[in-house]
């Protein structure tokens, strides 16, 4: 899903470059009223 949205604003992942998830707390462990967490993302794009 993060992939596609890149695709939407035109922007391309860097490949072979760093990326990484973060379980933040309390999103990630306490779901909301709509019983989602949020796993963050984070990779680098083209320049």
């Amino acid at each position: 899903m993060c992939l596609e949205e890149l695709k939407k604003h035109n922007l391309k992942r860097k490949e072979n470059d760093w990326c990484f998830e973060r379980y933040n707390c309390p999103r990630f462990t306490t779901p909301d009223e709509n019983g989602n967490v949020i796993l963050d993302y984070a990779l680098s794009i083209e320049g």
